[in-house]
Order: C-alpha cells, then structure tokens, then sequence
C-alpha cells in the first residue's frame, strides 16, 4: 500500500516544523570569537575550554538561571606568543567575548 502523495508532503512540513522549533539561537548562547591572529587556548575557571585557531568560535548554551549565579566564573585565554586576554563581563547567554587583534 502506498502512501499518498499529501500525506508524505504533510509528514515532511511536519519534521521540519518539529527541527526548526528546536533550534537554539544565538542569544540563548555564550559565545567566545577568536579575532585574534593566533590560536588561543580558552580557560574556564583555570579548566581548558577551547582551543581556536584565527577566526574561530565556539558556544556553549547555559542553563537557565546560570547568569544570576555565576558571579564568580573566570574565562582566560593564551595566545601562541604568550598573550594573555580576560573577560570582564558576565558569564550569560546572549553574551559573546571578542578576543581583540593585537594592536586593535
């Protein structure tokens, strides 16, 4: 028995409905961009995160609530040459550490 052809195309909008609801955007993540132009290494409370080369960035989705309680959180990155960057903001969603090019 086959299936109609309305039926396939109603499961297909179905699916996809269903995958572009549970997409996370970027303002339920914490985002760390490397605009540097060396690999960094990130740390997170002295434990390494990432590693990213030039241009690169990684996210990390916090649970709700984590930014209220988080005040103690420390992010630290090394570049390649020993250069050394803190963030000073808060650890929350919605929030993106820029690491800055040298000289900018």
């Amino acid at each position: 028995m086959s299936v109609p052809a309305r039926v396939r195309a109603a499961a297909g909008l179905l699916v996809l409905l269903t995958l572009s609801a549970c997409q996370i955007g970027p303002g339920e993540l914490f985002r760390v961009v490397n605009e540097t132009d060396e690999t960094v290494v990130v740390k997170w409370n002295d434990a390494v995160y990432a590693t990213l080369p030039p241009g690169r960035m990684t996210a990390t989705a916090l649970p709700e609530g984590y930014c209220e309680q988080s005040q103690g959180d420390r992010f630290t990155a090394t570049s390649d040459s020993g250069r050394q960057y803190r963030y000073q903001g808060r650890v929350c969603n919605g929030n993106t550490w820029k690491l800055p090019s040298p000289g900018g």
